[in-house]
């Protein structure tokens, strides 16, 4: 039976607000967190990690989504996977992007960085917002198999080309990233016989 257009009940309103403060916090919760053991662990760890077991939890909701009709327990999963994410989200992106821009950035140019940073996340989910409903409407389920890819391939990126920080000081952290820059701006000579 399709809900669809229903007015929601005083109940379901209350149920929906405390969920909305419970993702928050618990998100808010494992950031927090993150940045106690983020020296012991390593941003590096701490990201592919991250991104990967969201891969793998928005996966498994797809999974969820389509199993829903044959089993009364199976919704209650979706809702365990969410908060999962949450749980991943908070302990590894969210947790760690922060201070890796303080330490790619020289202080100068810090300031800058954050604001475009934060221009640039305002933006995305600004762009996201408006697009999400038509993805939905499109890919219905599976638009979660297209997030889920997309954490692979920032869970890829991550594991092989960020530097592991661990350990490090501003200036060896500074180095690594200028060893990685070298390799990519490198021109290639290139002869005209």
């Amino acid at each position: 039976m399709d809900h669809y257009g229903d007015v929601p009940g005083e109940k379901t309103i209350t149920f929906i607000w405390s969920a909305v403060v419970a993702l928050y916090g618990l998100g808010g919760l494992f950031g927090s967190m993150t940045s106690l053991f983020i020296e012991s662990v390593g941003r590096r760890a701490l990201m592919w990690r991250g991104f990967g077991g969201m891969s793998a939890i928005m996966a498994l909701i797809t999974v969820t989504l389509y199993l829903k009709d044959y089993s009364s327990v199976i919704p209650y999963s979706t809702i365990v996977l969410i908060f999962l994410f949450f749980i991943f989200y908070g302990g590894g992106p969210a947790g760690t992007a922060p201070s890796l821009a303080n330490e790619i950035f020289i202080q100068s140019y810090r300031p800058a960085a954050f604001v475009i940073i934060g221009f640039l996340h305002l933006l995305g989910f600004t762009i996201f917002g408006f697009i999400f409903p038509f993805l939905i409407a499109v890919l219905k389920s599976l638009s979660f198999v297209l997030f889920s890819c997309v954490c692979l391939i920032a869970a890829l990126y991550v594991f092989f080309n960020l530097p592991e920080t661990k350990g490090k000081t501003l200036l060896e952290i500074s180095q690594e990233f200028e060893k990685t820059s070298e390799y990519v701006d490198t021109p290639q000579k290139m002869s005209c016989a």
